[in-house]
């Protein structure tokens, strides 16, 4: 299940996207190594704007999670959620952290 606030954060905000869902997927079948890397960057800035106190923490991915966990997790999501695929990357790929790795604050 997708969070409400999440649903809101993918909303067409009029903001330029450059890699969405669909492209993401293929990425992740056809070339596992860049998908991983696209996973492992994303996580990385989630991981800064919250601790820069620019997002409030979400995602709490735990010190033993790697880079093929995290890549294993989003493209689960992505098969599970193949409606919301027109959705940014980076906002799917929040998504998918966010729904496996909630902080305890978030009531999962």
């Amino acid at each position: 299940m997708i969070a409400p606030f999440m649903l809101m954060l993918m909303a067409d905000a009029g903001i330029a996207t450059f890699t969405d869902g669909h492209e993401l997927a293929a990425m992740c079948r056809a070339d596992r190594p860049a998908c991983t890397r696209y996973v492992v960057a994303a996580s990385d800035m989630v991981a800064s704007l919250e601790n820069a106190k620019a997002l409030p923490p979400s995602v709490c991915i735990g010190a033993d999670a790697d880079a093929k966990q995290l890549t294993d997790t989003v493209v689960r999501f992505l098969a599970n959620h193949a409606d919301a695929l027109d959705q940014s990357a980076g906002a799917l790929i929040w998504a998918a952290l966010y729904d496996a790795h909630p902080c305890p604050s978030n009531g999962q």
